[in-house]
């Protein structure tokens, strides 16, 4: 269930939560949604749509695999901090 939520936000850190990468926003909506979507967790469980079934099926989102360039931070130098 998700309460004044931004598409943007329901992207970013759920959906990529879930599918272990990253999702955009690209449905262009703007301002906070309340929403609750229902699922299985197994794919063969016949009693409820999966995940990706219900995106589509319950709020009509199509996720869509695609490249797409994307920020992100790159460490690479670390130092202990010294004590003071």
């Amino acid at each position: 269930m998700c309460k004044k939520t931004s598409m943007k936000r329901f992207a970013e850190v759920v959906l990529s939560a879930r599918l272990g990468g990253t999702v955009l926003d690209r449905t262009g909506f703007n301002g906070d949604f309340d929403f609750q979507v229902k699922y299985v967790e197994e794919v063969n469980d016949p009693s409820g749509p999966t995940f990706l079934a219900a995106m589509q099926e319950q709020l009509g989102l199509k996720l869509e695999t695609q490249k797409s360039p994307v920020e992100f931070i790159v460490v690479d130098h670390v130092e202990k901090a010294s004590a003071n």
